[in-house]
């Protein structure tokens, strides 16, 4: 479900990479590598802008699925734009009142923690 909500906030390369890794016929699909009742919650510890359109989030992810429990820290580098121009609904604009849109994005592990 959170797909959906993340999908709306991309654009360009981020948007192509997450409709590959989220395509069903990927073989590393997530509900399939991970199995249909995984969670990922994620979160946020610090975000730095480099420049006017560049930032590096910190983040810690928590991964609850058939393997058990993986926690670790991780490191994405984000460029982006704010697009409050773009026509959305209501609700949209509840949610990304700005129209924040990532563009490009790369993530590494910086380390697991269990």
């Amino acid at each position: 479900l959170r797909i959906r909500s993340v999908l709306r906030r991309s654009d360009g390369a981020a948007e192509s990479g997450l409709r590959q890794i989220w395509n069903s016929a990927n073989e590393n699909y997530p509900p399939t590598v991970y199995g249909p009742n995984a969670r990922l919650d994620v979160e946020i510890l610090s975000i730095n802008r480099i420049g006017t359109n560049r930032a590096t989030v910190r983040l810690r992810k928590r991964l609850t699925s058939i393997n058990g429990v993986q926690t670790g820290l991780f490191t994405a580098t984000l460029l982006f734009e704010f697009r409050p121009e773009t026509r959305r609904s209501i609700d949209e604009v509840w949610t990304n009142p700005f129209g924040f849109t990532v563009l490009e994005y790369s993530i590494r592990s910086d380390r697991l923690e269990n």
